[in-house]
């Protein structure tokens, strides 16, 4: 039995949602190919109330706050004493998001384990993030000792990644990263090529109504494509703003209504079936990290149509059939190449073109098996 992994949980509410995505998938892959136990290590007030794990073979330990200390040094007692169990047993820690309390298991495995403990840092950052990461060489001394910690507590780390390529080229000549993307659990879902099911249909998955997800640029795209033939099919929560947007637009169509409102999908078999029947993907967002609705889009065929938000380059690439990216002042030629889309597609060779390089580039396997590869060659 190798090393078990815990994985610091240190977000606001633990639900479902979290096991369906990187955080779950990574940490199961990891022990799964380590034949370990994995483990999600969280705080009381971190967790939804009867929250699912559907990944049975995670544990989910709850840590409890004393109730007499504030917010703040409950947080940090939950790292402190959480962090020395693991590394006394020389565990690997498994981190996500850019976060200055992960100085304290960095501190305790060098200066008190000597480095025998494993930390694995996923930055999980999207263009913002990087940006502020890159600017930190360029400000005042403050920012000057915070670019250093940082690049210090990235350089006590066994493994430090960041999952666009983007990210990747801003941040490797400044701190010590790795390029993995996120990917796809194609060993859990049954992806079948060919695919002849294909439908005219485009999918839209978002939070639609926040300022991130930019849906009024959306609905100023669908308003000037002839949708005569196809159905746009909108997955996610929405603002009332935007199902009056959709009311609005579909009173062009008279009695079609070609834009359907699905709402949100928490059932994960509803939600890739809404990928497996789609030719098109669009995503409209001012910025993103590397969202995982790509991965599915890419593993299920999907042409991909995207603004461009940080990760859309990785999963669009410069291949034949991976879609086309286009910069945020640009809609008009977003418009066109939506067309141009709507007219080719559904095409199964498409498709399995773009299926087949999602295995390969986008497979949480083989994305976890380098990243402990990386691992693996540290001790040799």
């Amino acid at each position: 039995m190798s090393n078990n992994i815990f994985l610091f949980y240190d977000n606001p509410c633990l639900d479902e949602v979290h096991y369906k995505k990187d955080i779950g998938l990574i940490l199961e892959e990891l022990a799964l190919q380590l034949d370990s136990k994995g483990t999600i290590l969280v705080r009381r007030n971190a967790v939804s109330p009867n929250v699912k794990n559907i990944r049975t073979s995670l544990i989910t330990k709850v840590w409890e706050d004393k109730a007499w200390l504030p917010e703040g040094l409950n947080r940090c007692l939950f790292f402190l004493t959480e962090s020395l169990k693991v590394l006394r047993n020389r565990d690997i820690i498994l981190l996500f998001h850019i976060k200055s309390i992960y100085i304290i298991p960095i501190l305790f495995n060098v200066f008190i384990f000597r480095s025998e403990g494993k930390i694995i840092w996923k930055l999980d950052a999207d263009r913002k993030a990087i940006e502020a990461l890159s600017e930190l060489t360029q400000g005042n001394i403050f920012y000057g000792v915070k670019y250093r910690i940082l690049k210090w507590m990235m350089s006590r780390c066994s493994l430090v990644s960041t999952e666009t390529k983007e990210g990747f080229n801003k941040l490797k000549k400044l701190y010590p990263v790795n390029y993995f993307p996120n990917g796809f659990d194609f060993k859990r879902h049954a992806i079948i090529s060919p695919r002849s099911e294909k439908k005219p249909i485009i999918l839209h998955c978002a939070r639609m109504g926040s300022y991130q997800k930019n849906t009024d640029l959306l609905f100023k795209i669908l308003s000037k494509v002839d949708l005569t033939g196809w159905e746009v099919r909108l997955v996610g929560q929405a603002t009332p703003k935007v199902k009056e947007s959709i009311k609005e637009l579909n009173t062009m169509y008279h009695d079609s209504n070609p834009i359907t409102f699905v709402g949100e999908l928490n059932d994960e078999t509803s939600l890739l079936s809404e990928f497996r029947d789609a030719s098109i993907f669009i995503l409209t967002s001012r910025f993103e990290g590397f969202p995982l609705v790509f991965t599915e889009a890419a593993a299920y065929g999907c042409y991909i149509l995207s603004m461009e938000v940080g990760a859309d380059k990785d999963i669009v690439g410069s291949y034949k059939y991976g879609g086309e990216v286009f910069t945020q002042d640009s809609d008009s030629k977003f418009v066109q190449a939506l067309q141009e889309a709507m007219i080719k597609l559904p095409n199964k060779d498409v498709s399995n073109a773009i299926i087949e390089r999602a295995k390969i580039e986008f497979n949480w396997e083989s994305i976890v098996s380098n990243m402990l590869k990386i691992l693996s060659d540290q001790k040799s």
